[in-house]
């Protein structure tokens, strides 16, 4: 036996059968995610962002104004636990602020 032959492995490949899984193209049913609503997540409104060097940061103080890349007419995002499910617009509701959703963003369009 040369070398090269004890470097070779001989393999040997077949097919299998492999049943098929029944499908599940259906949506999720009410029973299967009811143990999911009491959990808590974070829900955050997000007006703009905006990116400063470190130097114009340490200069910040009382009256100081940061300029945020969104224009005044657009909607803001609302995310949940940091991805971003909706866009809305702020209102006020007797003394506090509020959101109307106008947009529910399908899983997997986020583009933040």
């Amino acid at each position: 036996m040369s070398e090269q032959d004890s470097m070779e492995k001989k393999v040997t490949i077949s097919s299998i059968d492999v049943p098929e899984l029944p499908s599940s193209s259906h949506p999720a049913k009410e029973k299967d995610i009811q143990f999911l609503k009491d959990i808590p997540v974070t829900i955050a409104v997000e007006l703009g962002r905006v990116q400063m060097p470190i130097e114009e940061i340490l200069l910040l103080g009382p009256g100081s104004m940061i300029m945020l890349k969104r224009q005044v007419n657009e909607p803001i995002d609302l995310l949940v636990n940091g991805k971003l499910v909706g866009r809305g617009e702020i209102i006020a509701a007797d003394e506090s602020f509020g959101v109307r959703i106008t947009e529910i963003i399908a899983p997997g369009k986020e583009e933040i």
